[in-house]
């Protein structure tokens, strides 16, 4: 198929911006992963998902905010794909740039790199980098680098981190001038969720950002080490077990319980065809519920018709 393997996208708030990315594909995508980070509370609308060019979209649910970290990874871990394009809830894509990646990475060279940027465009300018705001990871990156330090939980420095260990790598990385890519909302505060939630919420995620800032200082020696806590039994790729994991989310959450997963799969042509008013024909039991309209009843679909996968 002459598509593009695979689009991932973690989201928790910015609904609204999840929508407009999904909206600016415009080129066949074989499958959309979505990860809603702790689920989506029943106020997302599936029937807005709709978009010809998308063969099948995988709906994740997770039992809470896994964090960007553990949410990339579990993308990376759970689907296999000759290489993932992984992008921010508040990014979009420019017409035509997602044809301009698939022509570039059907070059077998391109796969020997373990990563690519786009162009950045954004109201200031038009030739930044996205850099892990939107990105393609390649299979010789997971083999050669590994996954993204989960220890740095619930955002922010992941990317420092795993940057570092790319550069450490000595391994090719690219930037791909053809693709454009927007980023942020209306009042430029892209998806920063430090800045749209609770004042309390945002102590929390604040204290987890300092302890995050730590834990990197200490496991690069402030980017003064090859390895990580100046230890060279252990390797750029080694999965590092550290209390910084438990401590923020506990901080966070004021729990330390491993998550559960709730995945189902949205064929494209079915949503298309997916009819509400007849799915409501003989169900008394739903309007008792409230379920009477398009909006409710894709949800209703999704979450009890299709099933787990």
């Amino acid at each position: 198929m002459n598509s593009i393997p695979l689009i991932g996208v973690l989201t928790l708030i910015k609904y609204d911006l999840l929508l407009r990315l999904v909206h600016s594909i415009d080129f066949p995508v074989d499958n959309l992963v979505i990860l809603f980070q702790g689920g989506h509370n029943n106020i997302f609308d599936f029937s807005k998902l709709r978009n010809s060019h998308i063969n099948k979209i995988t709906i994740i649910k997770s039992s809470y905010n896994i964090g960007v970290s553990r949410g990339w990874n579990y993308i990376l871990k759970n689907f296999a794909s000759p290489y993932y394009l992984i992008s921010g809830d508040d990014n979009y894509f420019e017409p035509g740039t997602l044809e301009n990646i698939y022509r570039f990475m059907l070059d077998e060279n391109t796969l020997q790199h373990v990563m690519f940027d786009f162009n950045l465009v954004t109201h200031e300018r038009r030739d930044g980098c996205t850099g892990f705001g939107t990105y393609i990871f390649t299979q010789k990156t997971l083999n050669v680098i590994g996954y993204f330090d989960e220890n740095i939980y619930p955002a922010y420095v992941e990317d420092n981190d795993y940057w570092r260990r790319i550069v450490l790598s000595k391994e090719p990385y690219g930037h791909i001038h053809t693709a454009y890519v927007f980023s942020g909302d209306g009042n430029l505060t892209g998806s920063c969720t430090i800045n749209s939630v609770s004042h309390e919420y945002r102590n929390k995620m604040q204290e987890c950002q300092q302890r995050n800032h730590l834990y990197y200082g200490a496991k690069w020696d402030n980017d003064k080490s090859d390895h990580p806590f100046n230890r060279a039994d252990i390797s750029i790729k080694d999965v590092i077990h550290h209390e910084n994991y438990h401590i923020n989310q506990s901080i966070l959450l004021g729990h330390t319980n491993d998550a559960s997963f709730d995945r189902r799969i949205i064929y494209m042509n079915d949503l298309l065809n997916f009819n509400w008013q007849k799915y409501l024909e003989g169900r008394d039991d739903f309007v008792q519920n409230g379920i009477t309209d398009e909006f409710r009843c894709t949800i209703h679909w999704v979450d009890f018709y299709l099933p787990s996968v």
